[in-house]
């Protein structure tokens, strides 16, 4: 995983849990999530995990109210399901499969599948979104209800940290002879990917391939884009767009290289993370700002021994970092105050020039690794 898809899946395990046993995000704040449980406290034993901070709480809230607002509408639904597994057998395609956030099925009437998205960097868009329209299909196809019983299809796209026109939780409702249709589109799709001769199509659903970095086809329109011989010629200064249309061109596909850059970096830092060598290339680790040790401790401390400015020391809902304590109390008494409290950890690992001047990280087994990484990264 990902950071970014490590946090959304944190997320989602929060919207589960306060969806199953009926409460509000609010009430987990300060609780962590690991290896998909949400566990008032971290288990050290357990490697990295994710705390419920206010935002995550109010992002999971906004899709909580959503959920309940369709369930008390509809009493006479089925139970709802939350992380509803769906497949697609019946489509002769045993391999497609996918999970569905919140399943709610009307006997003899109505479909409604929920999809909720923590991410914030890339907006969702729910109209004919086809992995809402999959889920969609899998339900319909292997649900309670029988397809020709199904009067409509409401697919609903949550998207709390991402503002857009239409707003957080976005509508888009098929008639099930329509969605029926395109599940015969998918199964031909799918099928032609099973041909040895199958093409590579680079495009913006090759963000989260795990191939990306490596695929031929991708290399060749970045190579073909920053018009080089071959992408080995790193020396070799790419040649700007000439003209207008050229350079419409290149922004066009600006996203496309910029998830191929990261991919290729991220799979340099997997390689040197294992321990292997990236000739020219080293290990090194990145800036870390101070944190809490314990933040209520932090603030009870903090409170008694400088009471006339225990209100500065919070900005809602949670307590001011460290260098905004220091500077809100001042001079010698402020760093004082702060160090027996606050810890500086490590930061993060990422990929430098042999001739960056931080010394090189060396990487000799996976326990290592994270033992002396942060372990909210992990």
């Amino acid at each position: 995983d990902s950071e970014y898809s490590a946090l959304g899946t944190a997320a989602h395990t929060l919207g589960e849990h306060c969806l199953t046993y009926g409460i509000d995000a609010a009430a987990c704040l300060g609780w962590c999530i690991q290896n998909g449980k949400l566990m008032p406290a971290v288990d050290e034993t357990w490697g990295g995990y994710h705390t419920v901070d206010a935002d995550m709480a109010d992002a999971v809230q906004v899709y909580l109210d959503m959920a309940r607002a369709e369930i008390a509408r509809h009493p006479y639904s089925l139970p709802f399901q939350t992380e509803r597994r769906v497949r697609l057998d019946k489509l002769g395609r045993p391999d497609l499969w996918g999970t569905s956030d919140l399943v709610i099925e009307e006997p003899f009437g109505r479909l409604l599948v929920a999809d909720y998205k923590h991410g914030s960097g890339v907006v969702v868009e729910v109209d004919y979104n086809e992995q809402a329209m999959y889920y969609g299909l899998g339900v319909l196809l292997e649900g309670w209800n029988d397809p020709a019983d199904v009067t409509e299809v409401e697919m609903v796209v949550v998207q709390p940290r991402a503002p857009h026109p239409d707003g957080v939780v976005r509508r888009f409702v098929m008639d099930p002879r329509e969605l029926l249709e395109w599940g015969s589109t998918l199964k031909a799709a799918a099928d032609r990917t099973d041909e040895p001769d199958a093409p590579l199509i680079p495009g913006k659903w090759c963000r989260f391939c795990p191939a990306h970095a490596t695929c031929p086809a991708v290399r060749e329109k970045v190579r073909a884009l920053i018009r080089v011989d071959s992408l080995e010629m790193a020396e070799q200064r790419p040649a700007l767009p000439g003209s207008v249309p050229e350079l419409a061109r290149a922004v066009g596909f600006l996203p496309m290289l910029e998830d191929w850059l990261s991919a290729v970096r991220q799979m340099a830092l997997d390689v040197l993370q294992r321990g292997e060598d990236l000739p020219g290339f080293k290990l090194v680790r990145g800036r870390a700002n101070r944190r809490w040790k314990n933040e209520a401790e932090a603030l009870a401390a903090l409170a008694e021994a400088h009471p006339e400015k225990a209100a500065a020391f919070v900005t809602k809902p949670e307590l001011i970092s460290p260098a905004q304590v220091e500077k809100v109390i001042g001079g010698k008494a402020g760093k004082a105050a702060v160090e027996p409290l606050a810890m500086k950890p490590e930061g993060g690992l990422s990929v430098a020039p042999e001739s960056d001047d931080r010394p090189a990280v060396r990487i000799t087994s996976p326990r290592q690794l994270i033992a002396d990484s942060p372990v909210e990264d992990w």
